[in-house]
C-alpha cells in the first residue's frame, strides 16, 4: 500500500468532520472519494497532507507512519495536492508559477533556476500551457488556471497526488480535456486520489470508491458497486441517478 488510514478522527470544536476513518490505497490505483457537500472530503485532504492534524489514528505512507507531518515534509515525500478554489501567484508568469513549484518541490535540496525552468516547460507541455508560459497566471481561463494548478503539483513529482474537484466550474469541453490530462498523469504511474461531484469523472477514471457522509465511510467497491448501492443513492446519489449516463 502508498497510503493507509487507521482508524483516523478529527474534530473542529463540537463538530466531528472524520469518524473513525480507514482507507488502504494500492499503488498505482485511482481512488474516487465522493460524498454530499460537508462529508469531510477535503477535510482528509487536509490530514494526509499535513494541513490539520489528526486527533486520533494514524496514517502511513509506504509504510512509514508519517502521522503529524507538515505540509513541506509531505511534499519531500512526493505527495503533492490540488484545491478546490485555486491560487496561483496572478502577478507572475505561468512558467514562474511552475518553476517554483519545481525549485522547491520534493527533493531535499533546491534546483537551480536554469534546470526548474527546463522542467517546467516540459510540465506545461504535457498539461496544454506551453503557448502560455509567459502569460501571467492571472490572465489565464478558469479551465486554464484548473490546468496550472496541475502542473505547479506536478511540478513537486509526486508519486501520490491528490486532485481536488479539478473540474469544479469547467464546461463540458474542459471536463473531457481534464479526464483526458488525468487519464495521462495515472498512465505516468502516479498514484491518483480524486474528490469529485461531476461524477462522469469519478465513474471514467476510478478503480475504487470510497463514500463518505457526516465523516464515515459509508460505503467502498467499484463504481459499478457504488452506483448500484441503495445506500449511497438514498445519501448522496439520488434515486434518479443512472449509472450509465
Amino acid at each position: 500500500m502508498i497510503l493507509e488510514l487507521k482508524r483516523v478522527t478529527k474534530s473542529f470544536g463540537g463538530l466531528q468532520a472524520i469518524r473513525t476513518f480507514d482507507m488502504a490505497v494500492r499503488r498505482g490505483e485511482i481512488v474516487g472519494l465522493i460524498g454530499p457537500n460537508g462529508a469531510g472530503k477535503t477535510t482528509l485532504f487536509n490530514l494526509i497532507t499535513g494541513f490539520n492534524n489528526v486527533d486520533q489514528g494514524q496514517i502511513f505512507l509506504n509504510n512509514v507512519d508519517i502521522t503529524g507531518f507538515p505540509p513541506h515534509r509531505m511534499a519531500s515525500l512526493n505527495v503533492s495536492r490540488t484545491f478546490q478554489i485555486v491560487k496561483p501567484f496572478s502577478n507572475i508568469s505561468v512558467i514562474d508559477n511552475v518553476s517554483i513549484g519545481a525549485m522547491f518541490g520534493s527533493t531535499s535540496k533546491v534546483l537551480p533556476p536554469k534546470e526548474a525552468h527546463h522542467k517546467a516547460e516540459d510540465i506545461l507541455a504535457f498539461t496544454g500551457l506551453l503557448d502560455k508560459r509567459n502569460q501571467t497566471a492571472g490572465s489565464l481561463t478558469m479551465g486554464q488556471r484548473k490546468r496550472l494548478e496541475v502542473a505547479r503539483a506536478l511540478a513537486t513529482s509526486p508519486q501520490l497526488l491528490l486532485l481536488d474537484e479539478a473540474v469544479a466550474g469547467l464546461n463540458p469541453a474542459e471536463v473531457e480535456d481534464m479526464i483526458e490530462l488525468i487519464g495521462m498523469i495515472h498512465q505516468r504511474g502516479i498514484t491518483l486520489i480524486i474528490i469529485e461531484h461531476v461524477l462522469k469523472v469519478i465513474m471514467t477514471l476510478c478503480q475504487r470508491i470510497v463514500v463518505l457522509n457526516y465523516g464515515s465511510k459509508i460505503a467502498e467497491g467499484s463504481p459499478q458497486e457504488i452506483a448500484n448501492d441503495p445506500v449511497v443513492i438514498g445519501a448522496y446519489l439520488g434515486e434518479d441517478f443512472d449509472s450509465d449516463a
